[in-house]
């Protein structure tokens, strides 16, 4: 599949945002970088995931960012959104979107991931359970538990918390878990494996930034849906 990254990028005024927001020197910003597919012409498939991976058509898009700085003055941010490709191959598409928000008068910006991946055939958004068998989430999440332990950043700040009677690995009830929970932030194709990203604060505190986990295509072979959407990919990865 073809594409393009496509971007605009807006600044407030100046001293006005500065006057509504307190912090001299500082103007509302909103930066805007999207992938636009090409060739999409009547395919009703493609033009679905076009819908999904811009905010408004690529025509209107820097309509768009002017808006969204007029509409910001009030919220005092700088806002930057970011998006690339990680896989575009055997008929499937892998994004992956950024948006950055640092809030005037802020200690830090904040950073959110959101990955998407797509049959280019159906314009469908896949999820785990399009790719992977029937009962996966278990295997799946030990998988990754043993690779995010392994890594000695990870590993040494978790069994430093456990040791101090704290759990940050949650089911959605709160209650504290063995294995750590599916990111709900999605996962993407790479040309090695399947990527997962936890945004921060989600299993680790903000210091240690978002954290992501890769499992070859080789590890995760035998959760594999033999005649899904990712089993030639699998195929090739012996």
């Amino acid at each position: 599949m073809r594409y393009e990254q496509v971007g605009f990028s807006r600044e407030g005024q100046l001293p006005a945002d500065s006057a509504v927001c307190g912090i001299p020197g500082r103007a509302v910003k909103f930066s805007l970088q999207g992938v636009q597919l090409l060739d999409t012409g009547s395919s009703p498939a493609l033009q679905r995931i076009q819908q999904q991976l811009l905010p408004v058509p690529p025509a209107q898009l820097e309509a768009y960012v002017a808006r969204q700085v007029a509409d910001n003055v009030g919220d005092c941010t700088e806002t930057e959104k970011s998006a690339w490709v990680s896989y575009n191959a055997d008929h499937l598409l892998s994004v992956t979107s950024l948006e950055v928000v640092f809030a005037f008068g802020a200690p830090h910006p904040t950073h959110h991931f959101t990955s998407m991946t797509f049959d280019l055939r159906t314009g469908s958004q896949l999820r785990l359970a399009d790719l992977l068998r029937p009962g996966y989430e278990q295997p799946l999440r030990q998988l990754l538990t043993n690779r995010l332990l392994a890594d000695p950043s990870y590993g040494d700040f978790y069994r430093g918390e456990q040791e101090e009677g704290q759990q940050r690995w949650l089911d959605e009830a709160g209650r504290p878990q063995q294995l750590v929970p599916l990111p709900a932030e999605g996962f993407v194709l790479t040309p090695a494996g399947l990527e997962f990203t936890w945004n921060e604060y989600t299993i680790a505190p903000y210091v240690m930034g978002p954290q992501s986990v890769e499992l070859s295509y080789a590890d995760l072979r035998r959760l594999v849906r033999p005649s899904g959407p990712l089993a030639a990919v699998v195929a090739r990865h012996k």
